[in-house]
């Protein structure tokens, strides 16, 4: 009877020791969290060559519709883009928030569209007026109104996809603030 109490007090303590190391070993540094998932508007943000789309996107009103559900394709243009802009046209945008929120609706597509699925023809934005926009396809090169070209196809995000582009897109019918 000795000899199973003191077996059963061994193991125990055992069991005792193995818990407290594994409880004390670990910290929560230590524990793999899992990423959050990014949507549209938190990778733009996440991202320094977006910066002047990210001041533009705050200034804007379309935060809740690319954090929405989606799903969502946005054409982002990069820091370069916004500087090929005429001079102070940016700024213009920026007083004009509802002009501002038209333009970047014109880079928004409704679905998940990744750069395999875009095809010669013409698709419609967000924008709420009667604008389209031109694309041509040839091989894996993706070229938006005659000239804008995507950089960097196929961010997937939770609410659909970011296309980085290296121009403004400019609705046919939008009159540039100045």
């Amino acid at each position: 009877m000795n000899i199973a109490r003191n077996y059963l007090s061994l193991l125990i303590s055992g069991f005792l020791v193995v818990g407290l190391i594994t409880f004390t070993g670990c910290n929560e540094e230590d524990v793999d969290e899992e990423p959050t998932p990014q949507d549209i508007v938190d990778y733009i943000l996440a991202i320094p060559e977006l910066s002047t789309l990210t001041t533009a996107i705050n200034t804007g009103e379309v935060i809740n519709t690319l954090k929405g559900t989606g799903p969502y394709t946005f054409l982002a243009p990069n820091n370069d883009a916004f500087e090929k802009l005429p001079e102070g046209t940016l700024r213009a945008l920026l007083d004009n928030p509802d002009k501002l929120t038209d333009l970047l609706f014109y880079h928004t597509l409704t679905g998940n569209i990744s750069s395999s699925d875009f095809t010669t023809g013409s698709i419609a934005p967000l924008y709420k007026r009667d604008g389209h926009i031109e694309v041509e396809v040839a091989g894996s090169n993706v070229q938006l109104n005659g000239s804008a070209s995507i950089l960097e196809p196929d961010k997937e995000v939770v609410n659909g996809y970011v296309h980085i582009i290296d121009e403004v897109l400019i609705p046919v019918d939008f009159e540039l603030p100045n």
